[in-house]
Formats: structure tokens, sequence, C-alpha cells
């Protein structure tokens, strides 16, 4: 029997990370006026429910992209997308526990999940945050209200968040049916899947950081952008993936830690400056800086730039001019 990452870890006493996404709710039916004489408290003060699902199931988000029309049984199937030349199907899972239908196209996502060998898109409202949990804080569900739901935990502000066993939810809703997968393999797909400049070719963060919940952090930031991740755990593998994205061709950016246990992070960025290829490379560290000592070193070392950890909005600084730069220039390779 298989196990999945959630119950490994329950079984092990571990903690592990986990995406929290939306789904929207349904909307109530408007009461009568006689109603609003009556004081109770709401039981409808929330605009969307709210599920997880472990982040070692989780393949990539991505903006809602153009679906291609396919007929299908269920009726939380949404139609075929192309992702990482791979058909894929966009499943909605509101529909098939009759939750509310409206995604709005900004803030919607796609949550790309590996299940069954294959690869599925669930289509939610929107991503909220990776969180890192305790089986300890799972609580048992008592009333099964979704299919696939193992357990329940509470967020910041008190309000339950389903802890989801995903192949579970996709078997109970009949999507991993193989006349149903046959279909999605032979659909035809959109040209641009991602309304996005990049299209397939899309640009590679590599994601320095001896700290897995630090890289998921990091991680969870980029979800917004139209990037691939590369994690590395220190700066010798962070090297070999460097190579291997040289070599595949791939425009890529570095964002490291400077507490790394193999070498420290001005070792590291003045080790990549050394060879010929990593000399036009952006690369930035990415660390609690607590004098300006450290901040010169950054440049000192070849460094492009300092982020202060978790700084969102140099981030995102960061993020807009490397990816405004590079389509740029993959405008003048265009027209030359």
């Amino acid at each position: 029997m298989k196990v999945s990452d959630s119950e490994t870890a329950e079984l092990s006493g571990l903690e592990f990370d986990v995406l929290e996404f939306s789904l929207p709710k349904k909307k109530s039916v408007k009461p009568s006026r006689f109603a609003a004489k009556i004081e109770m408290p709401s039981t409808d003060a929330a605009a969307d429910v709210r599920f997880c699902i472990p982040v070692s199931l989780v393949r990539e988000v991505i903006r809602l992209p153009l679906l291609d029309a396919l007929p299908a049984g269920s009726p939380g199937f949404l139609g075929v997308f192309q992702w990482r030349q791979a058909a894929v199907p966009a499943l909605s899972l509101s529909a098939v526990w009759g939750l509310g239908q409206r995604i709005d196209p900004e803030h919607g996502r796609i949550v790309v999940v590996d299940a069954y060998g294959s690869f599925y898109g669930l289509v939610v409202s929107g991503v909220r945050k990776i969180r890192r949990i305790s089986t300890e804080d799972i609580m048992p569900p008592q009333v099964s209200l979704y299919s696939g739901v193992r357990g329940l935990i509470l967020d910041e502000n008190r309000r339950f968040v389903f802890l989801l066993d995903i192949e579970k939810a996709l078997a109970e809703s009949s999507f991993p049916d193989g006349d149903f997968r046959k279909k999605v393999a032979t659909a035809s797909l959109p040209d641009s899947t991602q309304s996005s400049f990049f299209g397939a070719h899309r640009p590679v963060v590599v994601v320095v950081d001896e700290s897995a919940t630090a890289r998921a952090r990091t991680i969870e930031f980029l979800f917004s952008y139209p990037v691939d991740v590369v994690e590395s755990a220190s700066a010798s593998e962070a090297l070999r993936e460097c190579q291997k994205l040289w070599q595949q061709k791939k425009d890529f950016l570095v964002v490291s830690e400077t507490d790394l246990p193999d070498l420290d992070g001005f070792s590291f960025v003045s080790q990549m400056r050394s060879y010929d290829e990593f000399s036009d490379i952006p690369i930035f560290l990415h660390a609690n800086f607590t004098s300006d000592f450290e901040r010169r070193r950054v440049r000192t070392a070849g460094a492009d730039a300092a982020i202060s950890k978790f700084n969102r909005s140099q981030l995102q600084t960061v993020m807009s001019v490397y990816l405004d730069i590079l389509s740029s220039k993959r405008e003048v390779r265009k027209i030359s």
C-alpha cells in the first residue's frame, strides 16, 4: 500500500511543509427580511474555503493558462493545458464539491501536482502561503465535507484549513480514469499556455540555502512569476546545477544565502565569477545583513546586490528588473 508524504511524516513524528490555497465559497441564499430582525452570529463570514496539501506533491503554481476544451465525464474537468511539454488536465474541485465557481482571473492560479504518476492542474481561487505544520497540529475531521480530507488544522486566525490527501480526493472525484488520461494525452493544445512572453523557455531561479524551510519561503514568493526553480542546499550543489543549466542554454539567476554548509556565500560568488560562462549571470545574496561592511562585501565578492532575508519588496524589484531585461534581450534575439 502506498503511503503519502503526510502519512510518512505522521508515522515518523516529523514536521512537514504544506501549500495552503483557497476555493470560492458557494454563495448563500439571501434570507428574508424577517431574518434581519433576528440577532444571530454569522456563519458565512468567510469568502472562501481553505485547503492545504504537502509541498512535496506540488510541482509548480502558475497563472491561469489558455485551455483546450475536451469532452470528459467529470463535472470538474475544465480542459487541457500544456505544461513543460506535457498535456495536463485542469480540474476544478470546486465543481465536484459544489462550491462557488467564480475564479478571479487576476488572482486565480493552477497548482500543478504529481499524483498517480501523472500531472494534474488544480484550479484554485488563490494561493496563500507555505506553512510548516506538525502532526500534533492535525485534528481528525469530524464530518467528511469534502472527499480526500485527512484532517484539519487551525491557521493563525483560528480558521479551519482542510488537509487533503490529494490522490484520494482525485480518486473519489473519478479523475484518474484510464480513458480520461488517454483523451488528455491526445488533446490538441493551444500554442500559448500562459499568455506569457517566455512560453516554454522559462528562465530559472537557483535558490541556494541550507534550510529547507527558508528555501520554501523564497520559492513561495517566486510562485507568482513565470520562472522555474532549482533548489540547492550547498554551494557545491548549486555550482553543479548552474553548470547543467549553462549546458542546456537556459537563462538563469542565483539567489543565495551567505551561510552555507561547505562555503560561505561570498566565497561561493567569487567561485562562480571565476568561470567565464558565469561572468554575466545575475547573482544575489539573500541574508540577514547586520552591517554596512557585510553589504560592501557583497559587491566585492562580485554579487549584483544584497537582498534582506525574505524582504518581498526587494525580491519583487529584483525579479521585475531581471525579467524586463531578459524580455528585451530575447526580443533583440528575435529581430537579429
